[in-house]
């Protein structure tokens, strides 16, 4: 299928981390493109501002509390996204968590949280949708990575970098392997951004050539790319929006 417009008409969005700065940048960029949203996350009252922001650009939205490490709430998000809409042609991951300890201060508990989430949960949720993408020979898997899998961490600790870092290893093999049916796998890597999660954390603008930290948008305009018949050339790459601090 070669490149065209970012026109997302008649397309459905699993957006996951929805509530949060990015995720909720994304599923209205998706919308103004004319994609349904599926925005799922765990903090209900944020999640039902981003639908309303979804419906004032004319388009569906379905909310689901989800846990996306726990394999039961990933199942009943893939029941209500598939009640919702005859199918998913784009998946975005966009939940994680981060935890910044010295490695001495690492648990297990610490480790396990963070790979859950940011890495178990981003396989969860495309395996979830992955088989009616094959029985469809189309869909557009899209990733938020960071920054950090790339230098080995900016201010976050060891458990972000790896499962970031582990991202890049998933999207490269299911990328190769999932071609044959129009499948488009790829990540994305914001450096810092302003969202909720790092309002209090000691960023610098002054680390980008740019001299700014990212606006949640900046990333969610990267997101509608990968996710558009734009990119359609485009596939086991991981785009890199973080204002020059690295290139690749």
């Amino acid at each position: 299928m070669t490149s065209g417009p970012a026109d997302l008409s008649g397309q459905t969005a699993v957006v996951t981390g929805a509530a949060g700065g990015i995720g909720r940048a994304t599923c209205i960029s998706l919308a103004r493109e004319g994609a349904d949203i599926v925005a799922t996350d765990l903090d209900e009252e944020r999640l039902a501002e981003t639908a309303r922001l979804v419906e004032e650009e004319g388009q569906a939205v379905e909310t689901v509390l989800t846990d996306i490490s726990d394999p039961n709430d990933i199942d009943n998000l893939r029941e209500v996204a598939l009640e919702f809409a005859n199918t998913i042609e784009i998946v975005v991951n966009v939940a994680g968590v981060v935890h910044r300890h010295d490695f001495s201060e690492m648990t297990l508990e610490r480790w396990n949280r963070v790979i859950g989430i940011n890495q178990t949960g981003t396989f969860l949720v495309t395996h979830a949708f992955y088989d009616q993408m094959v029985e469809n020979e189309y869909g557009k898997v899209v990733c938020v990575s960071s920054v950090s899998a790339k230098v080995g961490g900016v201010i976050s600790d060891a458990g972000y970098a790896a499962s970031k870092a582990g991202i890049h290893g998933l999207i490269r093999w299911l990328a190769k392997n999932a071609a044959e049916h129009n499948i488009y796998v790829n990540a994305l890597a914001p450096g810092a951004v302003k969202t909720p999660m790092t309002e209090d954390q000691d960023y610098r603008p002054e680390w980008a050539p740019l001299n700014r930290l990212a606006e949640p948008e900046d990333i969610a305009e990267g997101v509608v790319y990968l996710a558009s018949q734009q990119s359609n050339y485009v596939t086991g790459t991981v785009l890199d929006v973080n204002g020059g601090m690295r290139f690749s």
